[in-house]
């Protein structure tokens, strides 16, 4: 992969149910790091299309918050 947002939303989509469901330190290192990358992402692109892995990160973080 070679979006971080995706991989980091992917790590935390994996922590979150190797924990069993509990935000852990681990889990919460890997949703900074992927809302980081996502807030790098939309506001510097001067083109108003979402990527796919961009899309793809915001549901995975979406996923864990539900």
């Amino acid at each position: 992969m070679d979006d971080p947002a995706l991989l980091n939303a992917v790590m935390l989509t994996f922590t979150f149910a190797v924990t069993g469901g509990v935000i852990d330190r681990e889990c919460l290192r890997y949703q900074t790091d992927a809302v980081r990358f996502l807030r790098e992402t939309i506001s510097g692109s001067d083109d108003t299309m979402t990527t796919i892995s961009t899309l793809g990160a915001i549901l995975l973080l979406a996923g864990v918050e539900v």
